[in-house]
This record gives C-alpha cells, structure tokens and sequence, in this order.
C-alpha cells in the first residue's frame, strides 16, 4: 500500500469533487452501527410556553425535532453563540455530545438569559439521546461535524418519529417489553438519515459513507462487511459491483479515497478492535474471524495500525476498564 490509514472513515482529497446521485442501502451503514454500538437513552416530549429557555448538557448526544411552532437553537462555536432556527418538522443531530440552549429568541443576549423576552406562545419538539462505545466510535465522531441540520421537506421523518412517540407511550402504566432496544434501532433510523442528509449537500463528502451511498459500489462494501473473512480480490469485488475491475478500482478510489484492498484491511481491523472489545475471543480466534490465515499475520498488521499489538490494545480498552 502506498499510504497508511487511520480507519476506514479517514478523507481524501480525490473525493471532494465527485459528483453524481446517491442513494442508502441501510445494510451498506448497519455493519458500522453495531460497531460502534449506539444506545438509545431516552425519547421524550417536550413542550414550553413562551418565555422558555431550555439548557442540555454535554452528557449525551442526541436530537431534537419540532413539532409544533418555532424554536432557536443556541450553540457555543469558538466563543460565540451560533443561533440557529427551526421550524416543524425540521431536526438538528449534536453527534458529539455538545452543550446548547433551546429558546423562543433569535437575541443572543435574551438566549443567555433565563427569562428571554418574547410574544406569548408556545412550542413543542420531541428529543432523543444517546450514546456510542466511546472507543468504538472514534472514527465516526471523528467525521463528523459539530450538528446536523435535516430540514423538513415531506414530512416523513416527522411522521415517523411522532407515531413512534405515540406507540411507546400508549400506556405508561404498561411498560412495553423491549422498549430500550426500540428507542436504540429508532434512533438508528434517525442517525442513518442525518447522515445520508449532510453526505448528499455536503461537498466534501466522507469516505466509506460515499462508498455506501453509491448503488454499485455500496453492493461491495455490503459483500466485504457481511464477510470480511473471505480473500477478496479486485476482480471479486468488481463482479459483485456489476463492473469492469477498471472501471470498479477507479470509482472505488474516487468515492471512498483509497483503493478497494485498503478498505478491506481497515475493516477488518476496525472490526478486530470490536471483538478484542467485547468478546471473550481468543486472539486465534478473532485473527480468523478477521480474515487473516495467522495469528502472527494478524498480530503484525494490528500493530502497524495501532502502534499496539492485539492483546495490549485488549488490555488497555476492555470494558471492564471504564
């Protein structure tokens, strides 16, 4: 290889110019949620009368969209406060856990202050939190940027989310069996849209998320993280794309931003760090299951990735050392 990477979410500049139409295939981005393992906390309504003032810590990452009036978002950006606006049916993603004020005011003085001033009235948003593996995650996170705006524009997500709402709330008295796990695979659905959202307007598109969003080359990404076993060669992963290996190889580096052997690697060691993780695998056994032949082959490119070899890195970010 002619580069080293640090994951299979790192950016290239070849990539920043590509154009075309996308799409997401939401098998081609689940590999990579159950790697970093999100969790949903809670899913809530909230609704304030005017004058309101609304502070979220930095404990979680989570979301917010509005379901009825008009809301102002106040974020700390280098010392200033952003003030951003939204409108029913539009959502705003903190990805990193980012302290914010919601309130009834564009002012950024009355958005500091407990008591803003503002025409009488009222506005409700329904929020989620969650949270990531924090060593899973860090090549996600790392991506991406401080929040995520989707504006609203069918009315879909909306829809879906205030149903969702409205299911696990029928009955408080009657709790329903498994509701953690839904408000995990619903903020799944929720995180995989904002992501699909800021990949297709943003023109500095991200790696493996370009990959996943074209319908040829995402097909391949699928094959490699449904069997990263397997000794996948060019020709292989072409064919399973519907392409020439020329034309394949060549698309591949401009999308994601490194060629199609690179990737393999990347993932099949960012998938090694999940099972040294939270298994109880043994090293032979992860080796294979991270389709390396040996132990020692393994071990080898571990280390030049990670600086470490498998069992420190084991060591040092076992769970049971939170």
């Amino acid at each position: 290889m002619s580069k080293t990477l640090n994951s299979f979410a790192q950016t290239t500049e070849s990539q920043k110019h590509e154009r075309g139409k996308f799409y997401v295939n939401r098998d081609n981005l689940s590999p990579i949620l159950d790697v970093v393992r999100l969790q949903g906390i809670y899913f809530k309504s909230e609704k304030h009368q005017s004058p309101f003032n609304v502070q979220y810590n930095s404990q979680y990452r989570g979301f917010h969209i509005v379901t009825e009036g008009e809301i102002y978002i106040n974020y700390p950006n280098n010392n200033e406060n952003e003030i951003v606006k939204l409108s029913r049916g539009d959502l705003i993603l903190f990805p990193h856990a980012n302290e914010h004020v919601i309130c009834d005011s564009s002012d950024k003085k009355s958005a500091k202050s407990k008591t803003p001033k503002s025409k009488s009235s009222h506005a409700t948003w329904l929020s989620g939190t969650f949270n990531f593996d924090p060593i899973l995650a860090k090549h996600i996170s790392s991506i991406l940027p401080p929040f995520i705006i989707v504006e609203n524009k069918d009315g879909k997500l909306l829809h879906m989310l205030e149903w969702a709402y409205s299911f696990l709330t029928n009955d408080i008295n009657d709790r329903i069996s498994g509701t953690q796990a839904i408000i995990s695979r619903l903020l799944d659905i929720v995180f995989i849209e904002c992501i699909r959202d800021w990949s297709l307007k943003n023109n500095s598109r991200i790696g493996w998320i370009m990959g996943a969003l074209d319908p040829r080359i995402g097909k391949s990404i699928s094959a490699i993280h449904d069997n990263p076993q397997k000794e996948w060669t060019v020709s292989e992963l072409a064919k399973v794309a519907g392409m020439s290996r020329s034309a394949y190889a060549e698309r591949f580096q401009k999308l994601v931003g490194y060629n199609p052997a690179a990737y393999v690697t990347c993932w099949r060691l960012d998938r090694a760090t999940y099972l040294l993780r939270l298994t109880d695998y043994t090293i032979a056994e992860i080796s294979q299951k991270s389709g390396y032949l040996s132990s020692a082959a393994f071990s080898r490119a571990f280390k030049k990735q990670f600086e470490l070899t498998p069992q420190q890195w084991r060591m040092l970010n076992s769970n049971n050392n939170l």
